[in-house]
C-alpha cells in the first residue's frame, strides 16, 4: 500500500522552495549592486595621470586636525609649491628662502609613507614603501622650485 504525503509536508516543501527562491533573488540583486552607488552610477578608479592632474589643480581644504602621516592642509596653496608625482605616491613641496618643506604627501594604494623629514632644510625626504618596493624621494630647491630626486628599489 503506497504511503500518502500529508498536506503539511507538501506545504513545508513548497515553503522551503519559496524561501530559497527569495534568498537567491536577493543575493543576485545584491551582487549586481556591487560597484554602483545609491544613484546607480558605476564607480571607476582614477589612473595615476588623472590623480596627478587632479592634485595639481586642486585647492587644499582646511581640516580641523591633521592625519598622522600628512600635515594639515592650508587654506590656499603656498607660494612656490609644486606637486611631485612618484611611482610610490604624490608629494607637495614648497621652497622658501632656499629651504624646502614637504607640505603634504599621499602614498599610492598599496604603499605607506615612512622616514619622513619634512621641515625646512636644504633637503627634505621620505620613503613610500610597499611589500615589494621602496621609493626614496629626496626634494631640494633648484632655482626656488622644488625638485624631486627619486630612487626605486624593487624586491625581485
Amino acid at each position: 500500500m503506497p504511503r500518502q504525503i500529508s498536506a503539511r509536508t507538501v506545504l513545508g516543501v513548497a515553503g522551503w522552495f519559496a524561501a530559497a527562491a527569495v534568498a537567491t533573488t536577493v543575493g543576485v540583486v545584491a551582487v549586481s549592486a556591487i560597484g554602483t552607488d545609491i544613484v546607480g552610477e558605476t564607480a571607476r578608479p582614477l589612473s595615476h595621470d588623472e590623480v596627478t592632474r587632479a592634485l595639481a589643480t586642486a585647492r587644499p581644504v582646511p581640516t580641523p586636525s591633521a592625519s598622522p602621516t600628512t600635515p594639515a592642509a592650508t587654506a590656499s596653496p603656498p607660494a612656490g609649491s609644486k606637486v611631485l608625482g612618484t611611482p610610490g605616491g604624490t608629494v607637495v613641496a614648497r621652497c622658501e628662502n632656499g629651504l624646502v618643506t614637504l607640505v603634504s604627501w599621499s602614498p599610492r594604494q598599496g604603499y605607506r609613507s615612512d622616514h619622513v623629514r619634512a621641515e625646512g632644510g636644504r633637503e627634505a625626504s621620505l620613503r613610500f614603501e610597499s611589500d615589494r618596493s621602496e621609493v626614496r624621494v629626496r626634494v631640494d630647491c633648484r632655482g626656488g622650485v622644488p625638485t624631486a630626486h627619486i630612487r626605486t628599489e624593487d624586491d625581485d
